[in-house]
């Protein structure tokens, strides 16, 4: 087939630099080979299978026609399946389920599938709204997952934009226990860990114009030195009770929680 009508084909682009050539060839080859080696094997197992089921050499042969005939049924429709949608979509099917959802791994999750809200573009998966779709993945897990496992925990930090060393300092852990927490499976991450990373995430997509409140107070916390030996509050006129020697700006807004 010529370069031409390859690129006609839907999903399919001409490159001649193809990045790991020989180990997609090798793989196409392997597949063809497998099936050659299961038929070769039937092939061998003719003569037990014969008289296991005491049939005739003409009734067994049968087994090795079954596979010639599959092969036959199986050619003709893979071939308009590969010219009607490409090669390479035909191909990355396998990271479909069974009803046709798309599995979304690129989101760094193993049990993320998309009914809809996708389509190819040569070859590749385009995803439709990708930070509306990853914002409901994060709204999902922090309303519908009892335990969190350790991906989960590094999808919702990521989301948050946060290094592991920022969220270490936030909740008041070292950076080695978050490193920990997000290579552990589900009910391995310590609960007071898991809640207030649902908080944080939650206090991040909030839309009620408080949006960070929690994170600042986290901060704040984070900041603080050694406890003082007393604690000072002053009140002006009709303005509320704050800490003493502490800008407005800078205090802890109770009424907020």
């Amino acid at each position: 087939m010529d370069d031409e009508k390859v690129a006609n084909m839907p999903g399919e682009t001409v490159d001649n630099d193809v990045p790991h050539r020989a180990m997609i060839t090798a793989c196409a080859i392997g597949a063809t080979v497998l099936q050659l080696l299961d038929q070769t094997i039937a092939n061998v197992a003719l003569p037990y299978m014969q008289g296991s089921f005491a049939s005739s050499f003409d009734e067994i042969t049968w087994v090795l026609t079954s596979y010639i005939t599959a092969s036959a049924i199986m050619t003709a429709p893979v071939g308009w399946l590969a010219a009607r949608y490409g090669r390479k979509p035909l191909s990355k099917n396998v990271n479909k389920n069974p009803v046709g959802d798309y599995r979304y791994t690129e989101s760094g999750l193993d049990n993320v599938y998309l009914e809809n809200g996708f389509h190819y573009e040569n070859g590749d998966v385009q995803i439709d709204d990708i930070d509306g779709l990853h914002r409901a993945i994060g709204e999902f897990l922090i309303t519908h997952k009892k335990d969190l496992s350790g991906k989960e925990i590094r999808f919702l930090r990521q989301e948050m934009l946060l290094s592991q060393s920022i969220l270490a300092r936030l909740i008041g852990v070292s950076e080695r226990a978050v490193i920990r927490w997000e290579k552990a499976g589900p009910g391995q991450v310590p609960s007071p860990a898991e809640a207030a990373v649902r908080m944080l995430y939650r206090d991040v997509i909030n839309e009620d114009g408080k949006s960070g409140t929690m994170r600042r107070m986290l901060k704040q916390i984070a900041d603080m030195e050694n406890d003082p030996p007393r604690v000072s509050l002053t009140k002006s006129g009709m303005a509320k009770w704050r800490p003493a020697g502490t800008a407005d700006e800078r205090q802890l807004d109770l009424a907020a929680f």
